[in-house]
């Protein structure tokens, strides 16, 4: 079951991205496709986060990655990845996302990729 939704990663996303573990970049791919696949993937199952918009995902369980759910240009779900790394920093993000009141200053303030992602985390 695919809905439809776009998909970007923003320049700090794609730095801490490149600095994991090569089978780690592995299994986010993995992940990824099987979530761009069906969205209610036990693998890589988003979820809501205090009320600022971020969601959380698991690539596996020992590594999340954090998106900003928004609309695109033309109304659809966008999900614009912002952060990925170990579980032990995810909890330092999410202690200082859950002070923020909007999440959109961490977003705007980064710029994306500007592609959107129809296969996998590689522009």
């Amino acid at each position: 079951m695919t809905s439809e939704f776009c998909s970007f990663k923003t320049g700090t996303f794609n730095k801490l991205l490149g600095k994991l573990p090569i089978d780690i970049q592995k299994q986010a791919q993995i992940s990824f496709l099987k979530w761009k696949e069906d969205q209610n993937s036990v693998s890589f199952k988003p979820l809501a986060i205090s009320n600022n918009e971020a969601w959380s995902a698991q690539v596996n369980q020992r590594y999340r990655a954090l998106a900003k759910k928004t609309k695109d240009e033309n109304g659809k779900t966008a999900y614009i990845w912002f952060w990925i790394g170990s579980h032990e920093d995810y909890n330092n993000v999410i202690k200082k996302l859950n002070h923020m009141q909007n999440i959109r200053d961490v977003v705007s303030k980064e710029k994306t990729s500007g592609q959107k992602h129809s296969v996998g985390l590689k522009s």
